[in-house]
């Protein structure tokens, strides 16, 4: 079977150069990745995409899976036919929230909403939930900053844990939240608790679902997230360290002081993906040292080990690590 799928068009040429770059690692990490013959680059019309030759038919739970990429855009079904028809897949995307929550917020140093949701997909196709695409999962973001991956989790329908230690930050995403739910006349309640030595917690109740969809933000220490939160343990943690980092010693530090009230708060099985710089620490020393916390495994193979892309003129080897809790 033969498929050509959109790239998500960008902006910038940045941008652009790593959805180009990531996008056939996102068909490749997925579950329909074994089925994947052979791929490349090919421009039809003006659009960017993938050329793609899979392994036998889709079938509709397979095109339902494929509406939740985040780097493609639409997929096309090639029938070699004179003259060369090209039949639209149907993705539908149902979202429980409006998009605009993920959208609208803007903030120096805010990570893509493509590329957020992308990081979302790689820890979801790496977890044995993969192959279950109905089941409702909870999201850890231990480094939550204003929110993207915590608001990326709910517009898709998984509830979102979220830790961040600068208390205006947490502030402006707590206001942020609560009046785009008011505003866009989404039923709701929050409750604030004050954790004594720790700091303070935030939680929302979204009624769009039943049980209603659940946001947790707290305040305090990235090595206190276990007692922060408090909450039923995650299938995914996406640990997206800021922009800001770009020393060694605060990379190993935040890993050192955070990793084992990371694990505490995470189910058996559990994927992790971090996100890190990798001119401060080389990838074969971070994989080192998270995998000596015991209980963790590096995914470092392909795909896996080809998703270092540029952010910016500053940042132009940003990688990603994928683990599973075994």
């Amino acid at each position: 079977m033969e498929l050509y799928a959109v790239i998500a068009p960008q902006r910038t040429t940045l941008y652009s150069a790593w959805v180009r770059q990531l996008a056939p690692m996102e068909w490749l990490a997925s579950p329909l990745g074994p089925r994947v013959q052979e791929w490349s680059y090919e421009s039809l019309g003006g659009l960017e995409g993938l050329l793609l030759r899979l392994d036998g038919e889709l079938t509709e739970e397979d095109v339902h899976f494929l509406s939740y990429f985040a780097l493609t855009v639409a997929v096309f079904q090639i029938h070699t036919h004179d003259p060369l028809l090209l039949a639209p897949l149907p993705l539908e995307r149902s979202f429980v929230l409006p998009r605009t929550l993920l959208e609208t917020r803007r903030y120096k140093g805010k990570t893509n909403e493509l590329l957020t949701e992308f990081l979302l997909n790689l820890a979801w196709f790496a977890s044995p939930w993969a192959t279950h695409p109905h089941v409702r999962l909870r999201v850890l973001d231990p480094l939550c900053g204003g929110g993207t991956t915590l608001f990326a989790a709910l517009v898709r329908g998984w509830d979102a844990f979220g830790v961040e230690s600068d208390a205006k930050t947490v502030e402006t995403t707590v206001a942020y939240l609560k009046h785009f739910l008011r505003t866009s006349r989404v039923k709701h309640n929050v409750q604030r608790s004050r954790l004594k030595g720790l700091g303070q917690r935030w939680t929302f109740h979204i009624k769009v679902m039943e049980p209603p969809l659940t946001c947790v933000i707290a305040r305090g220490d990235t090595g206190d997230t276990f007692e922060l939160l408090a909450s039923p343990k995650a299938h995914l943690l996406i640990a997206d360290f800021p922009y800001g980092v770009q020393h060694r010693g605060l990379v190993i530090d935040l890993i050192s002081r955070g990793m084992n009230s990371w694990l505490r708060s995470l189910r058996q099985r559990a994927t992790l993906v971090l996100v890190w710089d990798q001119r401060t620490l080389p990838r074969e020393e971070l994989i080192h040292l998270v995998e000596g916390f015991g209980g963790l495994e590096a995914l470092d193979t392909p795909p896996w080990n080809q998703l270092l892309h540029p952010v910016d003129r500053v940042i132009k080897k940003r990688d990603i690590l994928v683990l599973r809790r075994v």
